[in-house]
């Protein structure tokens, strides 16, 4: 993999800057990737956020073993210029020679329920839909506290207590939040 594809101004204006980065590519170039990323860490030193010193830091990292780092300096050079080839073709071999898996994303049941049923629903139709449940949840709540207090009253055993109450009572908050 060649250190740098030249795709545009590498350059920042600065001496300091080209000075550095054109020391690290000849040092890239000879195999000191010790030496060319100290060089490279120089450059970003000026210009902190160009593009072709962190793509060269990142491949001379790649080639002192430090995986991690390497993928992170292409990372960043791709956040800061998503359309630089030179940082795409380093994250491609990276991700080649690295096998780089992402952490897979998996949407839960009440997101799919928000994207797919809530979100194309009129904000007023959630709200009622929420109030009138709590309404209901809290009726089948206030019924079931009634019926106890009388078994209690009448040395009766008392009914167990309303799951079906506390269900809708999380349904109306559910919805509440999720509007």
């Amino acid at each position: 993999m060649v250190a740098n594809l030249f795709g545009g101004n590498v350059y920042s204006g600065t001496a300091n800057f080209e000075t550095h980065f054109k020391d690290g590519l000849s040092k890239f170039e000879n195999s000191k990737f010790e030496e060319a990323k100290k060089s490279f860490e120089d450059a970003l030193l000026e210009d902190s956020n160009n593009v072709a010193a962190l793509v060269n830091l990142g491949l001379s990292a790649w080639h002192l073993n430090q995986k991690g780092s390497a993928l992170g300096f292409i990372r960043r050079a791709l956040y800061l210029n998503p359309s630089d080839a030179s940082a795409i073709l380093a994250l491609e071999f990276i991700n080649e020679k690295f096998q780089v898996r992402e952490i897979p994303h998996t949407n839960s049941i009440w997101e799919n329920f928000r994207q797919n049923i809530l979100l194309k629903l009129p904000l007023p139709f959630l709200l009622s839909a929420a109030l009138i449940t709590f309404f209901i949840g809290a009726w089948f709540m206030i019924e079931n506290v009634a019926r106890r207090k009388k078994a209690l009253g009448e040395d009766l055993v008392p009914p167990s207590f309303s799951w079906i109450s506390a269900i809708i009572l999380i349904i109306s908050l559910k919805l509440w939040v999720l509007s």
